[in-house]
């Protein structure tokens, strides 16, 4: 019998498409042996048998494995669950915003006596991140190696920004990442662009605005339902999504830092009644009691400037069988400035004054520190529900973050519970992630070391069965390059200081502005900057800061459009050259630059 040619080629087709999908990757069974479940050096260790991406059971060490199942020693690792980031901006692009809604403004008429119908600046609560995200393997390897791998991603900018969605990191196209769409609502005290609303107050005006014209659009509907005589109502994605906040079908998730602002949004909450949740939350201690009451979650970003250094800890001398004390020495002083005297005598360079702050102003930094390291044990213990959340860090720097945490207060097993059951639980993917445990998802990560330690690092991770992993040396890249930088800062610490001038290119190609600067032992930032613009001299104005390795972060004032306004510069520095941003919050006049700097060379300063 004779086969006809093309229905050989057809088969073969059939057969190799069939071998691709097979070279697809898919979990193997695998029994993890000899892992630790909990933090405990004396913790009992456990097998963990995995199959089709599931944990299938969790036996005693010594218990019997089945021949099919791949082996891997975790002797001294601890096997926890992955973490889920609860609030993060990583791999999203907010989309730019379609304002005007309605009839044009007709300029030749005299003023409104009404509000306009949909002006829509900083209002975008249809959107969904999921439309916007996208997440790169190596960013997404970047969570995975600090033990996340679940990440909420929040739109954020905006009054009304748009439903966040949950992702997992598993490096897979967006189809494939994401676990859950339409998780929450974001707000803000922003907007994007020019124009009205442009202030606080404005804020709450179109914010009120908007969600009235929410509740009166429902109104409207119902009654043309019920067959009653209504007006049509526009087709409005907008005001659908800001009901479903209103109607308590979605949390709506608000950004606040400061203690008034977790206030105001405590107001709106009680005048149209949604249900809340506090993002960022810097200054929330001074609210425990009230979040506690009303049990309002804060996702906590840990996002403070680094530690200021104790100004009594230098000063401080314990004698012995006394208590710690402060005194100063006088055979030291008196060695110190003979070798002062000396160096003045060989070298004229040395005689030079380096500013050091007053002490009250080092221990007011200090105390508010303190402060802001301390927000979240003293939220844990008023009862107030807290998740953690990289915002627009890093993961890196939010478990450094919390390793600080845990030392100042905060139960390392309740930090664990928190980061993975509890936000799993609150983000509703209790399926996917947040637990160890027979019949859940097979994610999650084998530490070396407790993840709060600092040298702790993540040898294996699982994510749906599938095993990502990574040796010593991978694990200690990140952790060398900053070592080098820090070392180099330590080293070198007056290579910041000197003459830098500014370029800020596209963004203001008129502008030039040359600092100086000097650098304590403290790494405190004191100096001057001057610039030339389009329209002349800029007056000089006094800048300070803190330089930390290659990181510096100053602060100043600018006179802009007549008004004095505070203004942050912040970048990176390496060798002579530095790159960072300008930017100033200022309700009234925004600032928002790009720079690149040279440091001018020492005979021209």
């Amino acid at each position: 019998m004779r086969i006809p040619f093309l229905h050989l080629l057809c088969f073969g087709l059939t057969a190799v498409g069939a071998e691709a999908q097979r070279n697809q990757p898919v979990p193997e069974p695998y029994a993890v042996q000899n892992v630790r479940l909990a933090l405990a050096e004396d913790a009992p260790l456990n097998t963990i048998l995995l199959r089709d991406g599931r944990i299938e059971a969790l036996l005693p060490q010594d218990s019997e494995v089945p021949s099919e199942y791949r082996l891997l020693d975790g002797t001294g690792l601890i096997a926890l669950p992955a973490f889920v980031d609860a609030y993060s901006h990583a791999g999203l692009t907010m989309p730019e915003p379609w304002v005007d809604q309605d009839d044009p403004l007709d300029t030749e008429r005299d003023v409104r006596v009404e509000m306009r119908i949909a002006n829509r600046k900083g209002i975008l609560p249809h959107w969904s991140a999921a439309d916007g995200w996208k997440m790169e393997r190596k960013a997404s390897e970047d969570f995975l190696r600090r033990g996340i791998a679940g990440v909420l991603v929040a739109p954020h900018g905006e009054l009304l920004a748009g439903d966040s969605a949950l992702a997992l990191m598993n490096g897979k196209p967006r189809r494939e990442a994401l676990l859950r769409t339409h998780v929450f609502a974001h707000a803000a005290f922003d907007a994007r662009g020019d124009g009205y609303p442009g202030t606080l107050m404005a804020y709450h005006a179109q914010l009120r605005q908007f969600w009235m014209d929410a509740r009166w659009q429902a109104k409207l509907q119902a009654r043309r339902a019920q067959g009653l005589d209504a007006p049509r109502t526009p087709v409005d994605e907008d005001l659908e999504a800001g009901m479903r906040v209103l109607n308590g079908q979605q949390r709506l998730v608000c950004e606040a830092d400061s203690a008034r602002d977790i206030h105001r949004w405590l107001a709106l909450a009680d005048e149209f009644g949604f249900q809340l949740a506090i993002a960022g939350g810097r200054d929330a201690w001074q609210m425990a009691p009230e979040l506690a009451r009303r049990q309002v979650p804060v996702v906590l970003t840990l996002d403070w400037a680094d530690e200021v250094p104790d100004p009594a800890a230098k000063e401080t001398v314990k004698a012995p069988g006394k208590e710690e004390t402060l005194q100063e020495s006088p055979k030291e002083d008196a060695e110190e400035g003979s070798k002062q005297t000396e160096g003045t005598a060989k070298d004229s360079k040395t005689d030079r004054w380096t500013y050091t702050e007053p002490l009250a102003l080092r221990t007011e930094r200090r105390r508010e520190w303190l402060l802001q390291r301390d927000n979240a044990v003293r939220l844990y213990e008023a009862g107030v529900p807290i998740y953690f959340g990289s915002g627009s860090e890093s993961a890196k720097q939010l478990l450094e973050r919390l390793g600080v945490v845990v030392e100042a207060g905060l139960p390392a097993d309740e930090a664990l519970q928190i980061l993975s059951e509890r936000t799993a639980e609150w983000l509703g993917a209790t399926q996917d992630l947040g637990a160890l445990a027979a019949g859940r998802a097979a994610t999650f990560c084998l530490w070396k070391g407790s993840p709060f330690a600092k040298k702790s690092k993540v040898r294996y991770a699982f994510v749906e069965g599938l095993l990502s992993q990574w040796d010593d040396k991978d694990a200690d890249k990140d952790d060398d390059k900053k070592s080098d930088a820090d070392g180099d800062s330590d080293a070198a610490l007056g290579s910041f200081a000197g003459t830098w001038v500014l370029d800020f290119g596209k963004d203001s190609p008129d502008l030039e502005v040359t600092m100086k600067l000097e650098v304590s032992e403290e790494h405190i930032v004191m100096g001057t900057w001057e610039g030339q613009g389009d329209e002349g001299a800029l007056d000089s104005q006094s800048v300070t800061g803190t330089v930390q390795g290659v990181d510096f972060v100053l602060e100043s004032e600018a006179v802009l459009e007549g008004i004095t306004v505070p203004i942050k510069i912040e970048g990176t520095w390496h060798g002579d050259e530095l790159s960072g941003n300008v930017h100033s919050n200022n309700p009234i006049v925004e600032l928002e630059l790009t720079f690149v700097g040279q440091r001018q060379p020492q005979g021209d300063r």
